[in-house]
């Protein structure tokens, strides 16, 4: 009887196949991160117990910048170690976190409704919390359904923002620029110089007796910090929000949405 002696290979390392991304390994990027931090801490000990040669003396015959181991070169290259260790922190930091909101039947009136977005991060340690004061803002998802009041008389015009601000959250007439007028669910930004509120999309619709619902998404990417006041749900800069509004005097068109608001702690 003759027997065949099959070899096996095993392959030890990244795949070399096209097409293919080695993943980033935590462990070892957070090994590497520790022997940076640690690295300037070093140096930055060994900085401050150093002094400076012959303050108010002459000039040394060898300048700093090419004698190493002087004060310059330490504070270069801790200043090196610890760049290299805060962009690996960033990189480890990129688990993105989402928040959940739902409302159903929220009355679309003449008068305009903002609704804080930031404020529904709360600070903690769970999967929908900041840890801290500021996190950074990813994108927000929506789905919205608008329906026509059967009582309306007229057509009902609508628009919905998503925006954001450069400190808190803003009223509704920074947002839009008409409110309780028969045309306002046609309304435009309101042009401020300093542009401290701006839309970052929007959306335009009608609803009316024969066409009673109208559903859209609407998805707005973001990728700034937003800065919160003492551990409270008050954004101080950077907030995110929703508003909208129609042309209804009393029959409001109803607005039902479901959002995903995703960010990452900084």
């Amino acid at each position: 009887m003759s027997s065949t002696n099959k070899s096996i290979t095993t392959r030890v390392g990244p795949s070399t196949k096209k097409g293919k991304r080695r993943g980033r390994q935590p462990k070892q990027d957070e090994e590497k991160l520790h022997r940076l931090v640690a690295r300037a801490i070093s140096l930055n000990e060994q900085f401050r117990r150093m002094e400076p040669p012959n303050p108010g003396g002459p000039a040394p015959l060898v300048t700093a910048r090419t004698e190493p181991g002087t004060l310059q070169s330490i504070g270069r290259e801790a200043d090196m170690a610890w760049g290299a260790a805060k962009r690996i922190m960033a990189m480890l930091n990129v688990e993105e976190k989402h928040v959940y909101y739902g409302a159903t039947n929220a009355q679309a009136t003449q008068v305009g409704t903002v609704l804080d977005l930031s404020s529904l991060i709360s600070q903690g340690v769970g999967g929908n919390q900041r840890t801290g004061d500021s996190l950074k803002m990813k994108r927000v998802k929506g789905k919205f359904v608008f329906l026509h009041n059967a009582s309306q008389g007229t057509n009902g015009a609508f628009t919905v923002v998503i925006g954001h601000s450069k400190d808190g959250v803003p009223a509704v007439s920074d947002v839009f620029a008409v409110q309780s007028q028969s045309y306002a669910g046609l309304a435009f930004p309101l042009d401020t110089y300093d542009q401290a509120d701006k839309w970052s999309k929007s959306k335009f619709a009608c609803v009316d007796a024969y066409n009673p619902t109208c559903a859209f998404e609407l998805e707005v990417p973001f990728n700034h910090d937003v800065l919160y006041t003492n551990a409270s749900t008050t954004a101080s800069s950077g907030a995110v929000w929703l508003a909208f509004i129609s042309n209804e005097p009393t029959n409001y068109p109803s607005l039902s949405m479901q959002l995903d608001i995703s960010f990452v702690d900084n």
